[in-house]
């Protein structure tokens, strides 16, 4: 202590190059715990993060600790989950302890695993993993119309 979190840019740069990167995380990783920044459930909004994004686009099953029917909110979209590995029941419960319990317990079982049954687990999901990548490259490619809109005046413009 003290634990400062804005740090002046000279520190931020050198302790940066000591701390791994993104990729390494989830390449060293058979599954993510995602924690959503909104959890309970007050209100009857669905919703996801760029936390769910970054899954998909490394190739990693998760667990998401978040609202309930996030998972369905993801399906609807055409987006698969891991229902055949994970019993993702715990989406569905809309009480919030309840619904963490259940999401833990999927996490604990999922710790348990020895490396092989991880490895052999994670083969198993690659082409829910692939499908769910190729989504996100397809949702990606389409512009949106306020880009679309600033090449047209850039054109117009120029």
């Amino acid at each position: 202590l003290p634990l400062e979190i804005d740090v002046p840019e000279t520190v931020y740069k050198t302790q940066s190059n000591r701390m791994p990167r993104l990729d390494d995380y989830f390449y060293n990783s058979y599954f993510s715990v995602v924690t959503e920044g909104d959890f309970w459930s007050d209100s009857n909004k669905k919703q996801f993060t760029e936390k769910v994004i970054k899954c998909f686009l490394y190739y990693h099953p998760f667990v998401v600790i978040g609202l309930p029917y996030t998972l369905s909110l993801l399906r609807d979209m055409g987006f698969l989950t891991f229902s055949s590995i994970i019993d993702e029941r715990y989406d569905e419960i809309e009480d919030d302890q309840k619904r963490l319990e259940a999401a833990l317990n999927e996490v604990k079982k999922l710790c348990s695993l020895n490396i092989n049954q991880l490895h052999s687990m994670y083969e198993k999901m690659l082409p829910i993993l692939d499908h769910n990548r190729k989504m996100i490259a397809q949702h990606n490619s389409t512009p949106t119309p306020a880009k679309l809109a600033n090449e047209i005046l850039q054109w117009y413009l120029y």
